[in-house]
């Protein structure tokens, strides 16, 4: 019947949070939260509250980087139309620190 498949593809669904999950969770505990919205996105994100001369980034599940901007003011936006969907680690960096979300891409 269908409950086969249906069950599989809710695990492989779910592995997806739990692999970003293990991720986040053995990362460096000084790092700090970043806020962004909209969360889940299909377009753009936005930032605010940064600073200067950081630097976003956006990886994939796999750490392959798919998005990188130099921050020049204390605002910012990212166009993510191009990336799949799917989760994403993005991370701010500047003078040492670092912050990051999760991020949905969901079309």
């Amino acid at each position: 019947g269908c409950v086969v498949p249906a069950l599989t593809y809710t695990v492989f669904f779910f592995a997806g949070y739990q692999e970003i999950g293990a991720l986040l969770a053995a990362s460096d505990p000084d790092v700090q939260p970043l806020s962004l919205r909209p969360n889940p996105a299909a377009s753009a994100i936005y930032f605010d509250q940064l600073s200067p001369g950081g630097s976003l980034r956006i990886t994939d599940i796999s750490g392959r980087v798919r998005m990188a901007l130099e921050v020049t003011g204390t605002q910012a936006h990212l166009d993510v139309s191009a990336l799949e969907n799917g989760l994403y680690i993005v991370q701010y960096q500047h003078d040492g620190f670092l912050r990051q979300a999760k991020l949905a891409v969901q079309h």
